[in-house]
Parts: structure tokens; sequence; C-alpha cells
């Protein structure tokens, strides 16, 4: 309301649109005068007036009511992309033969020009993708440069706004869109039988979104008929494959349907085949790439390895097939210059820190190996394939292996046993009976948990967690376990949380100054400017993460070599790449062993999925409190 109004706003009018209390009222001013006091800005109260907004730094204030009033109609739209601003923009420029100007998108779509213009940096990186680029002229304002082969290329990649329209679109743009594509269902039904049909012929499978992609690019070609379009060299390589021969048969079909595909348009049908063809075995492959992909591989598990030792034994065959089938879909995309949808990976990013950072190792590697920078999407398409190994691996053994030993003979041991192993809030998949006299004799293992009623001595007990219990007061096996499981969690993560980590009552205003304070506190002054840079890459990347007001900070051992982590708790919370973050934590990454990395995880996304209010509820408790609501959080071991 301070923003959208010029003059005093009265206690009455915030009372009747807000449906507050005259008491919650003035703690809600008080606390937004004092938010707005980082920014400019202050509330002052006037008597028989109500309040007024008073500017004291103006552009401070003008650039937090841009990223404000940005969130808010984000907000507005949460079923639409993230960056569905950007997508109107792109839209915009490529659909205009001539000059457009900035002040005619914010007139058009109603934001600041400095707004408009932050994302119209984000638009011109989605066109470089393609070869594009926007180009400005004094006085004029600004146009695309690009072939007609680029140019469809790109509209095909912003179709999400067809599929979007209705939510943010007016019917200015609907009748656009209607025109572009000519769009009826009946020609899109018909297209996508035709398409599928010629794809199961040659055994070929695209997966549903791309799909999508290719019957709109049919739909395009029919309107663009009339602008001529040349073909250009890198995609020649394709001749003769069976993606050209699937590209030549649709382009038939289409034809004898009555719809225009040109000569040009075969070629982009068959380039688009190429590149989002899915491999399902290494076999597939031509000797030569299927080589180059097996090394690659190999080469990846070594470098993990050497970042998280014990990662290793997580990548079984299935994951190196996968691996190598992955890498040549990449690298022939790369060779066709597409790159995989930028808005499609982001639901990745869900499991806490570790899997979703893997995915930027594999960038870093790929990039020191073939000095190829790889888009963000083509890193974490990846994830899946991390995420899968490790769940693999957890399905191969029990999480618990119960060893139950009764004083009261076999008969009891292995009642227990069966009770263990048919309640499943346990995660005990196995459960073994033994005597007392096994107990010097049996072969344990690592995940193995002894429940006993014996008192034993300390030369009678073996290297492994016991859990004592009564086991003449059944059934009460499950909350006695539950405990233990929590004190076991509870031992794990201690070590990574200390109070002396714990910091309290920060006043950050701008994410460079954590930045700095962290280099600080925590790096040698020789690697100061070396680890902001390092927290700075990975920030881009995993700016997504973010959830409740939190924000992760990684680094690598080279410059943290401790492995606890430092939580900040900020007085305020504060813009952080366009969100609120009013909690900080802060570890070393790389060069972690992987069965500490993995505990690591489990605190983060603890914390990640954490309420905003329990959240805040933690910054006044001790680091022994923080560890047991997260280790009851947890639960158990995953």
């Amino acid at each position: 309301m301070f923003i959208e109004s010029s003059g005093d706003i009265t206690s009455s009018e915030i009372l009747a649109r807000c449906s507050l209390s005259r008491k919650t009222l003035v703690s809600e001013i008080q606390a937004i005068a004092v938010y707005l006091k980082n920014y400019g800005a202050e509330i002052i109260s006037l008597k028989g007036k109500g309040y007024r907004l008073r500017i004291e730094n103006i552009t401070q204030y003008q650039a937090f009511c841009d990223e404000f009033l940005y969130r808010s109609y984000r907000r507005e739209h949460l079923q639409v992309s993230k960056n569905h601003l950007v997508y109107l923009i792109m839209f915009e420029i490529i659909t205009n033969e001539g000059y457009i100007k900035i002040d005619d998108l914010s007139k058009a779509f109603n934001y600041s020009q400095g707004v408009v213009s932050k994302s119209l940096h984000v638009a011109r990186g989605y066109f470089a993708q393609f070869g594009c680029a926007v180009v400005s002229k004094p006085h004029y304002g600004m146009k695309l440069e690009s072939t007609e082969w680029q140019r469809r290329i790109c509209l095909i990649y912003i179709d999400k706004i067809v599929k979007q329209g209705t939510y943010i679109f007016d019917q200015k743009y609907i009748e656009i869109f209607s025109q572009l594509f000519d769009k009826n269902l009946y020609s899109m039904s018909v297209i996508g039988h035709h398409v599928q049909f010629v794809l199961e012929e040659y055994g070929i499978v695209i997966p549903y979104g791309n799909l999508v992609k290719l019957n709109f690019y049919i739909l395009l070609a029919q309107s663009r008929k009339d602008v001529p379009m040349d073909i250009p060299e890198y995609v020649g390589w394709l001749a003769g494959t069976m993606y050209q021969q699937a590209g030549n048969n649709i382009t038939e079909h289409i034809r004898r349907h009555g719809l225009y595909l040109s000569d040009a348009d075969s070629w982009l049908i068959t380039t688009l085949i190429a590149a989002y063809a899915t491999v399902q075995t290494p076999d597939e492959l031509p000797p030569a790439m299927l080589e180059e992909c097996r090394e690659d591989t190999s080469d990846l598990i070594e470098y993990l390895e050497g970042l998280y030792s014990g990662v290793k034994e997580y990548f079984d065959e299935v994951f190196v097939s996968q691996c190598i089938c992955h890498l040549a879909e990449l690298k022939i995309r790369r060779r066709l210059q597409l790159t995989d949808d930028t808005e499609s990976t982001y639901t990745t990013k869900h499991e806490g820190l570790f899997m979703a950072e893997m995915c930027l190792d594999f960038a870093v590697f790929y990039h020191q190996k073939y000095t190829i920078r790889l888009p963000e999407t083509e890193a974490l398409r990846l994830y899946f394939l991390f995420s899968n190994a490790g769940l693999r691996k957890r399905e191969l053994r029990a999480r618990y292996r119960a060893v139950v030993m009764s004083r009261h003979g076999q008969e009891v041991s292995q009642n227990i046993a069966y009770r263990l192993q048919q309640d499943q809030r346990l995660g005990i998949v196995l459960a073994h009976a033994i005597e007392y006299a096994d107990l010097t004799k049996f072969r344990w293992e690592a995940s193995d948990i002894l429940f006993t009623d014996i008192n034993l001595s300390d030369k009678e007990l073996p290297n492994i967690p016991i859990l004592k219990l009564d086991f003449s007061r059944l059934p009460n096996l499950s909350p006695s376990f539950y405990r233990f499981s929590i004190e076991q969690m509870a031992s794990a993560i201690s070590p990574l949380i200390r109070d002396k980590n714990m910091l309290r009552n920060k006043n950050f205003k701008e994410r460079g100054e954590v930045f700095q304070f962290l280099a600080q506190q925590y790096v040698p002054e020789p690697s100061r400017a070396a680890f902001i840079a390092d927290c700075e890459y990975n920030n881009a990347f995993i700016s997504d993460e973010r959830r409740n007001k939190l924000a992760i900070v990684s680094t690598s051992t080279e410059y943290y070599q401790s492995e606890e982590i430092v939580i900040i708790f900020n007085r305020l919370a504060f813009l952080w790449d366009k969100e609120n973050v009013q909690t900080i934590i802060f570890l070393s990454r790389r060069g972690r062993p992987y069965a500490n990395m993995k505990i690591c995880n489990k605190i983060l996304s603890s914390l990640i999925h954490t309420g905003t209010t329990n959240l805040l509820g933690l910054s006044m408790m001790n680091a022994d409190e923080i560890i047991h609501s997260i280790a009851k959080d947890l639960n158990k071991f995953k």
C-alpha cells in the first residue's frame, strides 16, 4: 500500500484493506519501518493524518521497489515459468522484424525499465545459446540479428509460452500466437500421429517434451513458408544417417497430408530428431563415439572419487552404461549447437545440496577436459543418474540389520526378530536370531544393531551399536528403537555443528558482504579473492536451492579446511538474488569423504525443508538443541 500510494495513509484504510486489529497494525508498521530503513526509506506517523512514507535515498528505494513488485507479480502466477518476463521479451523481439525500445517493453508489460533491462540481459544469454544476437542502435532501439534457422529454433524453445499463455497473456498475444503457429487442434493431432508413426518405424524414442517441440516446428513452418532458410554446414554429418531417413519420411507424410515443408525444413526436423533421440544402450553408438564416451565416464568417476573418497563404490555397471548414453546424447547436441530445455531441470534441486552440486563438478570436469562450458541444464541432466545410483546401492542392503539375542533362548529371539521385520516404521529389512554362544563367532557387518536383554561385559561387546531392551515389555520396540535412532543420528551430526559456529544478530544487507565476512573469518588471506570467486560461481549454480529464507554457501576444503558447518542468523531478511534470505549455511564440500558428505546433505535437507517459523526458532537454540531438532526431523538413517 505504501508503494502504491502517493500520499498519507490512514489507519482506517489499512485496517479495512488488511483485516488487522489495531494492536497488530502498530506492531506491523513498526516492523516495516525497521525493514525499510535498510532500503533508503522510513515510515513516519502524523497525528490526525495517519502514516507517510518518506524517501531518503531514492536510488536505493527504487531498486527495492523494483524487486518487491517483481516478486509480488511472480507470486500471482506461481504456475508460470519463473522466467516468464524473459520469454515475453524474447517473443516480442523475435516476432518483430523492426526495432523496439526498452521503453516500449516497459509500457507493454507494466514493469520498470530497470527490471526490463535485467530480464533483457537474461534474454540475450538465451539468444546467444542459439547463435542469435540482440543489437542496439541509438535512437532506434534494438532488434534481433540471426539466420532464419536460428530464429525458428528460438521460437521452438519458447513454446512453453504457448502452453502457459492463458495465464499471463492478454488477447493480443493469444492472437499473435494463433497467427504465428497457424494453430488448430486437428492439424496438431495429425502431425503428432505421423511423427510418432515414423519414429516408431525407425525405433527412435524422443521424450514427450521434446516431441512437442518437433510438432510445434512443423506448425511453425506453415506460417514462415515464404521466408527462405539456409542450411548450416555443421548439420552435414547427418547425411545418410537413420535420423535423416526418419526426417525425410516425416516430411513426405506431412506433405501428403497437404501441409508445407521445404527441403530445408526436412533438415531442421532431422536435426531435432538427432538432438533429442534417447540413446537406450551403448551398443547403438558408433565404435569411435562409444570408446570416447566410455573413456569420459571412467575419467569422470575417477575425478569424483578424488573429490569425495568412497563415492566410487556407488557407481555400478548400470550407472556406467547410462552415463555413456547420456554423454553421447550431450555430444550430439553440442555438435548440432542445441541445448536442453532451460526450464526442465529446476525441479531436480529438491533433495538438498549434494546431488545438484555433483552436477556442477561434472560441468567443471567437462570444461577442464574439453574447454566447453556446459549450460546448467545439460549438467543437471546427470542429477538423476547420480541419484538413481545411490538409490540402487541403498536397496542392495538393509538400512539396518537387526541381530537379536535373548536370555530366554532362540525361540524368543526369533519371535522378536519377526516382530522387528514386520514393523516397517523401523526401516529394518533383515533380522537374525543368535544364541549367546554365537556372539564371538557371528559375522558382524557395519549396518548391524544388536538387540538384547543381556548385560554384556566390555570384553564381550562387539564393535557395533547395542540396544538394551526388556523383551518382556512388548510391544514397546518401536519407541525404544526410535529413541535409539535419534541418538545415533545426533552422535553422527554433533561433530559438524558447534556453538562457536552459531553466529547470531548479524546485519548483512547483500550477498557480497556475506562472502567478504566468511573470507575474513575462515580463509587465509592469500586465498580470499579466489574463495570469493568460488562462492560466486557456486552461488550462480545453486541459487534456486533456496527456500524458507535460507541460503547455502559452499566451497572447497582448499579454502575452508574444517568439516564443521557455520550457521549465520541475520537480524533482518535481505535480498539475495531476488529472494529474501535471513539464514546462511556455510560449509566446505569438495574434498570431504563421501560418507561425511552424505551426513552433511541430511542436515541441509532437513534445514531446507524446515518451515520459516521453525527456522527462526532454531536461531534461539544452542548447538545441542539444534542437533537433536535435526535428528528428530530425520528420524532415522537413510
